[in-house]
């Protein structure tokens, strides 16, 4: 049998932050819905990008291709736990504190409340951070450097298109107002980008 599909601690502790990952959609369901700004079509891109780098990890990962299995790289295994309880973490505290304005779409109100604090005193787009760890955490897990690849490849490449959108459109509604706080914020990565 595959030593990646036998269960121990660490692959209980990755099934409980996938509950929790799964959760988030009864937990915090989408209730801002703007009227000067909306668009969807970025979520089902960005939702069939997750599914797509997830069937691949797991297709790799049941037929023990392109895995690393020897010491050091069985460090990986770890590493991907961090990231994925990264991400949790992340996507519910910002989640919370978005409030009322959280939304799977892309709204914006002329009234809408810019959040500063928490990862937002840092971050503009701490939700899209915390997404992209908890996919990236599934093939780091797994050991698969090959899925982890295409993973960053595809997650930067759909996420770094729904930030451009949803940038563009809060200028559009918010102004000088979103110009100004955005300025002070990294876009993703705290201290890099």
């Amino acid at each position: 049998m595959n030593p990646y599909l036998q269960w121990n601690l660490s692959h209980l502790v990755f099934y409980a932050i996938t509950a929790l990952w799964l959760l988030e959609f009864i937990i915090f369901p989408s209730k801002h819905q703007g009227e000067d700004y909306q668009e969807k079509r970025s979520f089902y891109l960005i939702l069939l990008n997750i599914i797509s780098n997830i069937f691949i990890t797991l297709l790799f990962t049941y037929y023990g291709t392109f895995q690393i299995q020897e010491y050091p790289w069985s460090m990986l295994r770890y590493l991907g736990l961090i990231f994925y309880t990264g991400g949790i973490l992340l996507r519910y505290t910002s989640t919370m504190l978005l409030g009322k304005y959280f939304s799977r779409d892309v709204h914006v109100e002329k009234e809408q409340v810019l959040v500063s604090h928490g990862p937002y005193r840092v971050l503009r787009h701490p939700l899209y951070l915390g997404l992209f760890l908890l996919v990236l955490g599934v093939p780091t897990f797994f050991q698969n450097p090959v899925a982890m690849a295409f993973t960053i490849f595809s997650m930067v490449r759909v996420l770094n298109r729904r930030m451009d959108l949803e940038e563009q459109n809060m200028e559009k509604v918010l102004g000088q107002t979103y110009k100004d706080w955005k300025k002070s914020r990294y876009r993703f990565i705290p201290f890099i980008y």
